[in-house]
């Protein structure tokens, strides 16, 4: 696992959080809100990565639904 060298950017807009960090040679997008609703794209040597899950409530169950 790599460490990385600096956080770049962190923005808060009310219920929504985006973080970027960045290093040398890989950069990770991440973003949540408070509905479950989550994206992460990991772009690391000209390869990427792209994660979505999302939580439903339906009947009181928990559907979820995740795609890498």
């Amino acid at each position: 696992m790599r460490t990385f060298d600096k956080l770049s950017q962190v923005q808060k807009n009310m219920n929504q959080y985006l973080f970027k960090i960045k290093t040398s040679n890989w950069i990770r997008l991440n973003y949540n809100n408070n509905n479950n609703m989550s994206l992460s794209i990991l772009v690391d040597n000209g390869e990427a990565l792209i994660s979505f899950s999302c939580t439903f409530l339906s009947n009181g169950s928990d559907l979820t639904q995740s795609k890498v």
